[in-house]
């Protein structure tokens, strides 16, 4: 008998009772609901756990426009500084030269205000996070990055704590701002491991949907899984078997 219900991943909105052992009463189970289907084929998955996209893309964008005009901003002042220094009179052949490299800048600063929106959404949907036997697994997708470009695309990361690893689930309430003018909107999840070392949290999660129900359901099958493994060992101790017949004596019977 398994020691946790493990659901077959199918359609969006799917719920699924999430039974972490089979000495837990079943008022005790978790009901869990995910609309990612990122990992509808994967092998010994327990539970989806939805990351909220809207808000993860409306907070990547605000911080986004305020590092373009701040970017944009530098780039003028380099730019009116280096007019300073290199003057040029006009129907010169620097002059001329000067005049394509602003209009090079400003078209760079208009195109690339245009791509913010994308960016802000390539980053946000490329977070997918689940628990199966193996583990928690967190995935960032492959995705595009800049402006699109397939030779600036972001390569696909994932990363996977054993249960037996996992030490401590911390939630961090959004407070406070970020660049002074950005309100934080995302819950922080950091998760600990043991082999985590000097590191610190081994993994840190922004915009999780329900994050106290990853905690309480990743701690559940933690526990599960740890009685499981006690479980087996014991039924794998070896018994002596007594049935061996005796070592004959080699030394002759008078």
């Amino acid at each position: 008998m398994n020691d946790f219900f493990v659901p077959v991943a199918t359609s969006t909105h799917q719920q699924t009772p999430i039974a972490t052992s089979t000495g837990i009463a079943e008022e005790d189970e978790e009901f869990v609901t995910w609309e990612d289907t990122f990992f509808d084929n994967e092998e010994n998955l327990i539970a989806v756990f939805d990351f909220d996209y809207p808000l993860m893309k409306a907070y990547k964008l605000k911080l986004l426009w305020v590092d373009h005009a701040l970017g944009s901003l530098g780039v003028v002042l380099l730019v009116a500084v280096l007019h300073l220094i290199f003057r040029s009179p006009p129907r010169d052949a620097l002059f001329y030269v000067d005049v394509a490299i602003d209009t090079f800048v400003i078209l760079l600063v208009i195109l690339d205000s245009f791509f913010l929106k994308k960016r802000a959404q390539w980053d946000a949907y490329s977070h997918h996070l689940c628990i199966t036997r193996d583990g928690v697994k967190y995935v960032r997708d492959k995705r595009k990055k800049y402006y699109g470009w397939s030779c600036t695309d972001a390569r696909k990361t994932t990363q996977i704590i054993p249960l037996d690893k996992v030490t401590h689930v911390d939630i961090k309430e959004p407070a406070g701002y970020t660049c002074c003018c950005i309100r934080n909107t995302l819950t922080v999840v950091k998760l600990s491991s043991s082999s985590s070392g000097l590191e610190g949290s081994s993994l840190v999660l922004f915009g999780l949907k329900e994050p106290y129900k990853f905690k309480n359901i990743l701690m559940k099958v933690k526990r599960a899984d740890s009685n499981s493994s006690m479980a087996s060992a014991a039924s794998a101790q070896i018994i002596p078997n007594r049935d061996v017949l005796p070592i004959s004596s080699n030394k002759e019977t008078i």
